[in-house]
């Protein structure tokens, strides 16, 4: 009797399955695209935005100033909501027991000068999660300035 088995080497050409694909060259060029994006956006921001010592951003003091109090009003169980933009859109740490300064985030403009309406102040923090659980992280917080030259905190945001 004949054998009517294939080869196995003209099964792999027929049977599409791991390690058979032919090449999508299709979505390779999709992936390239969106590599080279990411590549030129984080080109922008890492132009755009600079840490500075704080002399470059007038007012720097004072939106210090403002994240230093919102963590004091936590600490004390306060809201803190005088210090907020809008107290139901930032997030809130949770029983803050100590904090302390690291560095300030100034934005550069195309030509060169320092935005001086908004800055993002880097704390290191101690606090609890909502379980209560002890925590230690940096926290970005972002602060603009008000139309009455006020200094708010916007948002919060972990440092990763």
């Amino acid at each position: 009797m004949a054998d009517s088995t294939v080869p196995t080497d003209a099964l792999a050409e027929q049977v599409p399955g791991p390690g058979n694909e032919k090449p999508n060259f299709k979505l390779a060029g999709f992936g390239c695209l969106a590599i080279l994006l990411t590549c030129v956006a984080g080109a922008g921001c890492l132009r755009a935005c600079s840490w500075t010592n704080g002399e470059k951003v007038k007012g720097q003091a004072q939106a210090l100033t403002v994240v230093r109090d919102t963590l004091s009003a936590w600490q004390l169980g306060d809201d803190g909501s005088k210090y907020l933009v809008d107290r139901w859109s930032v997030p809130k740490l949770y029983n803050v027991s100590s904090f302390h300064y690291l560095m300030t985030r100034g934005i550069q403009n195309d030509d060169g000068t320092w935005d001086q309406t908004f800055t993002v102040q880097r704390m290191r923090v101690r606090s609890t999660n909502r379980d209560g659980i002890p925590i230690e992280k940096t926290w970005d917080f972002m602060v603009k300035r008000q139309q009455d030259g006020s200094w708010k905190i916007s948002d919060v945001r972990p440092f990763e």
